[in-house]
């Protein structure tokens, strides 16, 4: 039995970045979009995506079909990526290796950071949660007592000067009290 090696993916492979969305607490995983040229070989029945954080090792795989585009999600901000396609045909046999694409995440600079965000213990009043973000971006501010069940207290705006404040009139009758801040948008 011979075995036939397919045509080698084409060598124009682009990453172009779709969405990446940050929160104070934590961060909303990154989302990328992936695309290749096809292969010219008529064999070719999909393309597999191999990608991990260290170059020419993927610790990831996935069979995609006959499509050259793909979006891939939950990617983490300051994180180097290295992806990587390759070709097959109908009886499985696989493709070389593309040329190895390597992408950061970027880190976003429009939430605000937990380090800029100050919260003034109620004592005799309502608690005061501050900070600094982009001006005019909408947060949604969030309080927990057990980090398992997270209420929405309401929405704060970064004035002109990009500080914002919001004040917590519940948590003088909280026990403990824990904030976060998702962005919602300018």
């Amino acid at each position: 039995m011979t075995s036939k090696v397919i045509a080698r993916v084409a060598a124009s492979f682009t990453i172009v970045l779709t969405f990446l969305n940050l929160c104070a607490y934590g961060s909303t995983p990154a989302k990328v979009t992936l695309a290749w040229d096809a292969s010219p070989d008529s064999t070719v029945a999909g393309y597999r995506l191999y990608y991990g954080g260290k170059s020419e090792s993927y610790t990831n795989a996935s069979t995609l079909g006959n499509v050259t585009t793909v979006t891939i999600s939950n990617l983490i901000e300051g994180v180097t990526y290295y992806f990587a396609v390759t070709a097959y045909d109908a009886s499985g046999l696989e493709s070389d290796f593309s040329g190895e694409v390597p992408y950061t995440v970027p880190i976003s600079t429009s939430a605000p950071s937990l380090a800029n965000v100050k919260v003034a213990p109620g004592l005799a009043g309502p608690a005061v949660v501050a900070g600094t973000g982009n001006p005019g971006d909408k947060y949604t501010v969030l309080a927990t007592k057990d980090f398992l069940s997270w209420q929405t207290l309401g929405t704060v705006v970064a004035g002109l000067d990009g500080t914002f404040q919001y004040s917590d009139l519940a948590a003088v009758s909280a026990p403990v009290r824990f904030y976060r801040l998702q962005r919602i948008g300018p």
